[in-house]
């Protein structure tokens, strides 16, 4: 059965709020997780007559590196994306970490009187809804830029509408295929060769910081989060606000 007409069209106007007051939205996820490692990647690719890299039919016995995490920033309105590549744990800090890149190094310049973020998110993972770490970091991030942080979770078996699923994340496989995981340096160059030929840049580095997992907040923590939640759900559509 369709959904009302009405439901539809509010769906739509949140989505582009903020981009018609010149704020900020992103879209923000985690890619499924690759192997850092001399292994197999299936595929093909054209590629210059010669000799052929026997080795990407190979699985090395003690080569792997460890696993690659990539989580991803897209900017709905600016068709810009800002990547993190680790290697620890898929934490809340290390969610938001791509967050404070792509502020410093794209958002700043873009969106330079903005005093609102918008930011789309799945409802699991290190941005879910549920983890008390997600609303702490994102307390941490309205306290450094001054800016209030809107956040819209997406019902779960509706994450293929956060944007950033087909306007990176199905350009990455696409992108790497058939080629060699053998570095972080290696997967954030081939998610900066992601591009469009309709301007999309992407911006990707790799994260070495160590980011633990099973962090624990206390009530007297949570507490100190400035959160306020929406009519509909509050829990999936609420405001982090910074010190007044």
């Amino acid at each position: 059965m369709p959904r009302p007409r009405r439901a539809v069209r509010a769906h739509q106007h949140h989505g582009h709020a903020g981009a018609r007051r010149g704020s900020p939205v992103i879209s923000v996820d985690t890619k499924e997780k690759e192997l850092v490692a001399d292994f197999k990647n299936g595929g093909r690719e054209w590629r210059p007559k010669g000799p052929a890299d026997l080795r990407a039919g190979l699985r090395v016995q003690g080569s792997e590196l460890g696993t690659a995490i990539s989580y991803a920033v897209y900017d709905v309105t600016n068709d810009r994306c800002w990547a993190g590549v680790g290697i620890d744990h898929d934490t809340a800090p290390f969610a938001v970490a791509p967050i404070r890149g792509w502020r410093e190094h794209l958002g700043r310049k873009r969106y330079p009187y903005a005093s609102t973020l918008e930011t789309t998110a799945d409802t699991d993972g290190s941005n879910g809804y549920r983890p008390r770490p997600w609303e702490c970091e994102l307390q941490r991030l309205a306290d450094e830029t001054g800016a209030e942080i809107q956040v819209c979770h997406f019902a779960r078996a509706t994450s293929k509408r956060n944007k950033i699923e087909h306007r990176l994340f199905s350009l990455l496989t696409r992108t790497w295929r058939a080629k060699l995981l053998l570095a972080l340096e290696v997967i954030s160059n081939l998610i900066a060769a992601a591009t469009s030929r309709t301007g999309r840049e992407v911006h990707a580095q790799p994260d070495r910081q160590a980011y633990p997992d099973k962090i624990k907040v206390s009530d007297q923590q949570i507490a100190v989060v400035q959160g306020h939640g929406g009519e509909f759900r509050p829990d999936w559509n609420y405001r982090i606000k910074p010190p007044t």
